[in-house]
């Protein structure tokens, strides 16, 4: 059985990310309300991001960031197999701790 996502990209890692409408709302409705109408920018951060970081405390979470002026736009997602979903998104100062994984060659 196929589920039909909300927002689903592919990242440079070769994982497709994915998650559904009412979770996306509950992200940008209730934890971080500072990314809502923001679905375009959240899908250009895991196809296009600058840097891919490893989580510290967990393996299989990876944190993609794109620069936005002087901030981050930030997608933190659970890889499994091939695929993998949002656990959050929201816009930071600074990358986490953590080990880079992936960085952008643009300038």
């Amino acid at each position: 059985m196929s589920q039909k996502y909300y927002l689903e990209a592919a990242t440079p890692l070769g994982k497709k990310i994915h998650t559904t409408k009412s979770y996306w709302n509950y992200i940008v409705n209730r934890k971080h309300p500072e990314i809502k109408n923001q679905k375009h920018k959240a899908i250009e951060t895991l196809t296009n991001p600058d840097t891919i970081k490893q989580s510290q405390v967990d393996e299989k979470v990876f944190l993609y960031y794109q620069k936005i002026t002087d901030k981050y736009f930030c997608i933190v997602a659970k890889h499994l197999d091939v695929n993998g979903y949002i656990v959050t998104a929201y816009i930071t100062k600074k990358l986490a701790k953590g080990k880079i994984i992936w960085q952008s060659l643009k300038k």
